[in-house]
């Protein structure tokens, strides 16, 4: 029946099937390793680009904001230019001079609102202003009362 030679000619060919099979399934399972990576790769380019899109936003909104800081700030600037100039052009001390009742009162009335601010931070109810039912502003200083005689 079977002769020696062909056994081994048929346990040949049978191991030559189990090699190549096995050859076959190890490719196999590399190319699946290759392809989830390659696949891992792809899931972290979109991520980069979707965090890059997203940071790429947040530079757009920090410029608008940034631009309109800057104007604002222009804008302050400009107007703080324009009181400082406004205010080069009073002489105060003149002013004092000649109306000494004017500058008494509104001195009067700043001495008073600290006085309350420091006697309602002693007391803990914090500070306190008299406000005018009428207008909501604060109310007009009392004209001094001095009888005059320096």
């Amino acid at each position: 029946m079977f002769t020696q030679a062909k056994i081994y000619i048929l346990g040949v060919v049978v191991l030559a099937f189990i090699g190549l099979a096995g050859t076959t399934y190890i490719y196999k399972l590399k190319f699946d390793k290759a392809e989830i990576q390659r696949d891992a790769a792809v899931e972290q380019v979109r991520t980069a680009l979707l965090i890059n899109e997203r940071i790429i936003a947040a530079q757009v909104e920090d410029d608008k904001l940034r631009n309109k800081l800057f104007a604002d700030f222009k804008g302050a600037r400009d107007d703080a230019e324009k009181f400082k100039v406004k205010l080069a052009s009073h002489d105060l001390s003149s002013l004092a001079k000649a109306k000494p009742g004017l500058i008494t009162i509104y001195a009067r009335r700043a001495t008073d609102r600290v006085l309350r601010d420091i006697e309602a931070a002693a007391n803990g109810t914090g500070p306190t202003m008299p406000v005018s039912p009428v207008s909501g502003h604060d109310t007009p200083p009392t004209p001094p009362t001095d009888s005059g005689g320096d």
